[in-house]
């Protein structure tokens, strides 16, 4: 007994001594970077958020060439301590950072939006040639691993003890640059709190939408509908200043707008309106014939 717990307290040591980075690298060290994937370890396990410095890539310019390039690409795996469970993050930075050229994040498993991701260009030595890239972590992690692979980098992976500031990009600010896959199946774009199968902070624009709807408003014109007057509607339109039935402005700009149900509610609206015309319609017909009556009578009498 007294020997196992000689053993944890060597291992745990043995972390503390490590807290930072360790690295590997796969592939032949001996030939250029390009054939190399580093895997690096990063733990954390205190009551503290930390910044980690990653790296730093070297920013090319456009007019450099096709091989004036360089950036970053790998996967981060990430076990959350406080029972959110494990995720991963994929993640690609380009060559250049720039208001056109951002990072990407994919982000899978309900821990993977608790590191938060930033970048920055270099001054160091008065000139722009570097961006740093950085992660800050939430307290009491346990643990993470960077798969990498990139070009024209300087990897650190450790503890930055001087907070950074004056970034030109961060996952706070741009979040059109991820995706985020949460374990309630639902998936975020540029968003990090997906309350839907599908949540979308942005435009969509596809060449079709199919929206499932269920009791389409047919009954509309079934026996026994009332439609209600016209006079009706103008006293209510003057009140709620909207459609009966229909939200209000405030409500949409508070809840959104249910696709499927704003069009059943349209159309029915539309049903009513129809109604309403084929009403009037029959009236200025008997009001047409009518005035033929009475102006056949007038020339009659005239005669």
């Amino acid at each position: 007994m007294k020997s196992s717990k000689s053993l944890l307290i060597l291992i745990a040591l043995l972390i503390s001594y490590h807290l930072g980075k360790a690295q590997a690298i796969l592939g032949d060290p001996n030939k250029d970077n390009n054939t190399k994937l580093y895997i690096y370890e990063y733990y954390h396990h205190t009551a503290e958020q930390e910044w980690i410095k990653l790296f730093s890539i070297k920013n090319y310019n456009a007019d450099q060439g096709y091989w004036g390039k360089g950036g970053v690409a790998g996967r981060a795996y990430f076990v959350d301590y406080q029972g959110s469970g494990g995720s991963f993050i994929d993640f690609s930075f380009p060559q250049k950072l720039s208001g056109t050229q951002k990072p990407i994040l994919q982000l899978s498993g309900n821990s993977a939006n608790q590191l938060q991701w930033y970048a920055k260009i270099s001054n160091e030595n008065g000139n722009e040639e570097f961006y740093d890239v950085y992660i800050k972590t939430p307290i009491a992690h346990l643990g993470l691993t960077f798969l990498i692979r990139g070009n024209d980098f300087t990897p650190f992976f450790q503890k930055e003890n001087t907070t950074p500031t004056q970034f030109n990009w961060s996952s706070i600010a741009n979040p059109e640059s991820f995706s985020f896959f949460n374990n309630a199946g639902n998936i975020g774009l540029g968003t990090l709190n997906p309350t839907e199968k599908l949540s979308v902070n942005g435009k969509i624009r596809a060449r079709e939408i199919k929206v499932e709807a269920t009791n389409w408003p047919d009954y509309v014109f079934e026996d026994g509908y009332k439609v209600g007057t016209l006079r009706e509607l103008e006293t209510y339109i003057k009140a709620n200043k909207h459609l009966p039935g229909m939200p209000s402005a405030k409500d949409v700009e508070a809840n959104g707008i249910a696709v499927s149900e704003m069009l059943k509610l349209q159309q029915q609206k539309i049903e009513e309106l129809t109604l309403h015309l084929i009403e009037k319609d029959k009236k200025i017909d008997a009001l047409i014939k009518r005035m033929e009556h009475l102006e056949a009578q007038k020339i009659k009498t005239d005669q």
